[in-house]
């Protein structure tokens, strides 16, 4: 049969690549649930780095903070469960990052805890990524925020984006060459992401074509 896994894959990188190992060799078709892929904003804004106005990213900053975990599932607070942050939240982040940027060709993280001493691991983080194309990308992470944000700003070969809201928010951009504008939500409506991703493995069993998250 064939797979949808959410994401992460696996808590390890031992275990991600068993399980991949495993698809291959029964040859089926399996996807991974980067669900973000679907949602507007970042749809759109890859459709504008490869199609659009932007051109290739040459740097972005995207920084996902949001408030305490204390409260939350005992899984959560461990990093044998569920990985820490970095996999079971910003899975989402990176996965967009390299989708925008390429695969990477060095990476670099520093955290701490600071706050939330339930948990066994960073209660924030700021990741960097050198991407094989020469961008380079940098993640701020954070569940200790007291004020959150999900925003992200695009520096690419012919202008730059910035988006103070990434679920759903509007995109402002402006380019080398002078012009600037802005992409409403109501530009950028889709059907439901999860829908969106379910279709498109559903699509490419139905085609015989590769997964559409690798």
């Amino acid at each position: 049969k064939h797979i949808f896994c959410e994401k992460p894959l696996a808590a390890s990188h031992d275990d991600a690549l068993a399980m991949v190992e495993a698809v291959n060799k029964a040859g089926v078709t399996a996807m991974c649930g980067q669900v973000v892929r679907w949602h507007p904003t970042h749809r759109r804004l890859k459709d504008m780095v490869d199609n659009g106005p932007l051109g290739g990213v040459l740097t972005m900053y995207v920084e996902r903070r949001q408030g305490n975990w204390e409260g939350h599932p005992s899984w959560r607070l461990s990093l044998e469960k569920s990985g820490g942050t970095l996999l079971e939240v910003n899975a989402h982040e990176l996965d967009f990052m390299l989708w925008l940027g390429g695969p990477a060709k060095t990476v670099y993280a520093v955290g701490a805890n600071r706050i939330e001493r339930a948990q066994d691991y960073p209660d924030f983080a700021h990741v960097s990524i050198t991407h094989q194309s020469g961008a380079i990308s940098v993640l701020s992470s954070s569940n200790i925020a007291v004020l959150g944000s999900y925003d992200g700003r695009f520096d690419c070969a012919h202008g730059s984006a910035v988006v103070d809201a990434l679920f759903g928010g509007e995109i402002r951009y402006a380019l080398r060459n002078g012009e600037s504008g802005t992409v409403s939500p109501e530009e950028m409506k889709v059907e439901t992401p999860v829908t969106g991703e379910v279709r498109a493995l559903v699509e490419a069993i139905r085609a015989g074509k590769p997964s559409p998250v690798p």
